[in-house]
């Protein structure tokens, strides 16, 4: 079991939790006191400060190369970053009408883990994990940004 972990520096930490943790009230079956050591396995430094960060749901230790995290941070496209080595896999970018790249509120995946989601200012992106790039269907959350109705934000 691991932990993801993001803090103001603008990195990525993973934990892997220690199994002191698991003991209920600090105590092990002896009722002896249990300290948890809580050491990151590894850091990625994300560039700026990041706002969102998701597992991919078929995350396993056991499959190689599944253990992957998607993390969006400011002024720089959503990067799909890899838990065991921490080198960048992929980026999905996604582009204002100036054509600049504008950054993702919030990440998700679908439960497959097929599809990424990202939130960005009224509308929802859905990349494809497969193919990373710009290419995404753009789901619009208002009709007009003076518009009363939909989801903002």
């Amino acid at each position: 079991t691991e932990v993801l972990a993001v803090a103001d520096d603008a990195r990525l930490r993973v934990f892997p939790v220690p199994p002191a943790a698991f003991w209920p009230g600090g105590r092990d079956a002896a009722g002896g006191a249990v300290e948890a050591e809580w050491a990151p396995s590894l850091e990625m430094a994300a560039g700026e400060a990041v706002y969102d960060a998701a597992w991919y749901p078929h995350a396993s230790a056991a499959l190689a190369g599944s253990r992957l995290i998607a993390a969006s941070t400011r002024e720089h496209p959503v990067h799909l970053w890899d838990a065991e080595t921490g080198a960048l896999r992929a980026t999905y970018r996604a582009y204002n009408h100036l054509d600049e790249i504008v950054a993702a509120n919030s990440v998700a995946f679908d439960p497959s883990g097929a599809r990424l989601y990202c939130g960005y200012n009224r509308c929802v992106r859905v990349f494809d994990v497969a193919r990373p790039g710009r290419d995404a269907d753009e789901r619009p959350t208002s009709k007009t940004r003076r518009s009363k109705q939909g989801q903002r934000g």
